[in-house]
């Protein structure tokens, strides 16, 4: 029965309401301008925040190579590693009580390896890599 496969009902609303939210992002993103990939980011973020006490489990738990599967740009793949690595150092750091600047540093680089696959930052690898493979200015 449903009943007794729900065996947190705080946690289970937790879920529920952000899957909800991502529903309504993402049928509304037309409208409000947000790309899909910065809604998966903001989910997973948001999913990171409410499950906080369990964020160490959850980030080391992920199996990058297998999950990557679906991303066959390797410099993307490149950039959820950094990502990845960041936030565990962010996570040792908060632990170890660094200073809010340092883990900070490590937050933001975070941040950045994410907005290079969403296209937020342009570095030059990604702008060498659309003069090589596109046809620009012919």
């Amino acid at each position: 029965t449903p009943e007794s496969a729900i065996l947190d009902k705080s946690e289970f609303i937790k879920s529920t309401i952000i899957f909800l939210l991502a529903v309504v992002l993402l049928v509304s993103h037309s409208a409000t301008g947000l790309t899909v990939s910065c809604i998966g980011i903001f989910i997973a973020v948001l999913t990171l925040i409410v499950n906080r006490s369990n964020i160490e489990k959850i980030l080391k738990g992920v199996d990058y190579v297998e999950d990557m599967e679906f991303i066959t740009n390797q410099r993307q793949q490149n950039c959820l590693i950094r990502c990845k690595e960041s936030l565990i150092n962010a996570l040792d750091g908060a632990k170890n009580n660094q200073l809010q600047d340092m883990i900070y540093i490590d937050l933001k680089s975070a941040l950045l390896a994410l907005d290079e696959i969403t296209g937020e930052v342009i570095t030059d690898e990604i702008l060498d890599n659309i003069f090589s493979h596109f046809c620009i200015g012919k």
